[in-house]
């Protein structure tokens, strides 16, 4: 049997999803051919040996004309390169990002069978483009908007494939704060310019006697560090840890009794596995607002609570930590609603789709 080519890019919310089925398929004794780009290979950095990826030769840097034809001539280095590893199956699936467009595109060409996972709840651009070609268009939610009236015979509801340590946080208990309070804030795999900002400074509005509860992980990019830990340093925050990268997220998800994230589709799945609230702060200027979307689908649950982008300041995100934090109840009832929000066969049902 030809091996299947898996090809995902750029974010962590586009590769950990496609890194989960590709351990998942590996397991089961399938052969697996994975593909990405010099952004996503950092989120394979733990299984390098296992998976063997393909680097495509795209970083999407510069601005301007010279930025465009720089980038269509990465676009088209990059299907010749994936076009040596589309010849070798029969099959590709791919998770968004623009590694993936060039290699379907491939897969087009040659008449590959082919098949993408759509993690948002907004079905996006390149996936439209290409959904004629399609054989089947998997999806993370019931509904999905923006998809062609002639894909909806297509679609496959599987959720959103997680890691396997993540997952098994579905069995973990949450337990309300009493005397420590764990929160972890993270941006996506990117970090987050306005949580640096935002966050330390609704922190300093909270009682002090509140503040020194707090145990803080806050994922923050390494040009806003400098300025995350001046900040910081104005409160009364018990203890602090500020990184570039969560390295142990199923550890982290595990201790936090509350999450501020953006509303990525992956970062919602991981959330909803492990059973956490979370305060989402939709990225602004995602692709037809599908954060917004995404959000949407965590508070009709009942397990989360939504600040738009233009009202994420320092004093509505303090009113609403307080609330939260001086009636964790809520926080309780808020992390047995989102654990109705997940697929547990996501995985498996995806793997034997295929």
């Amino acid at each position: 049997m030809k091996p299947l080519l898996i090809v995902a890019g750029g974010t962590g919310g586009h590769v950990y999803p496609a890194l989960s089925l590709a351990l998942e398929l590996i397991q089961e004794g399938r052969d697996v051919l994975f593909l990405t780009d010099r952004r996503g290979v950092r989120y394979l950095e733990n299984h390098l040996d296992v998976l063997k990826p393909v680097v495509l030769p795209l970083d999407r840097k510069g601005v301007g004309v010279g930025g465009l034809l720089k980038l269509i001539f990465q676009f088209i280095h990059s299907f010749f390169v994936s076009l040596k590893y589309v010849l070798k199956t029969k099959s590709i699936i791919g998770f968004s990002g623009f590694p993936t467009f060039a290699t379907l595109v491939a897969g087009l060409v040659t008449g590959r069978a082919l098949f993408v996972h759509e993690q948002n709840a907004v079905l996006g651009k390149v996936n439209r483009w290409l959904s004629p070609f399609l054989k089947k268009i998997f999806t993370s939610t019931k509904t999905i908007s923006k998809v062609p009236p002639k894909a909806r015979l297509k679609i496959q509801i599987v959720g959103i494939p997680v890691r396997s340590d993540i997952a098994a946080l579905l069995e973990a208990p949450y337990e309300m704060p009493t005397d420590k309070i764990h929160l972890l804030m993270t941006g996506g795999s990117q970090g987050a310019q306005s949580f640096s900002n935002v966050i330390p400074k609704a922190i300093s509005l909270l009682p002090q006697s509140l503040q020194q509860r707090l145990v803080i992980t806050h994922q923050v990019r390494e040009a806003d560090q400098s300025h995350a830990k001046t900040l910081y340093a104005q409160t009364k925050v018990g203890t602090l840890k500020i990184v570039s990268f969560v390295e142990d997220m199923a550890g982290e998800l595990r201790k936090a009794h509350l999450a501020i994230v953006r509303s990525g589709a992956s970062t919602i799945a991981e959330l909803c596995a492990a059973g956490r609230p979370s305060i989402m702060i939709p990225y602004p200027f995602a692709t037809d607002d599908h954060q917004t979307f995404n959000a949407h689908d965590v508070t009709r649950l009942g397990g989360g609570w939504l600040i738009a982008p233009q009202d994420f300041n320092p004093e509505r995100l303090c009113v609403l930590l307080l609330d939260l934090l001086e009636h964790p109840k809520k926080l309780l009832v808020a992390s047995q609603c989102v654990k109705g929000g997940y697929l547990k066969s996501s995985i498996k049902v995806l793997a034997q789709s295929l």
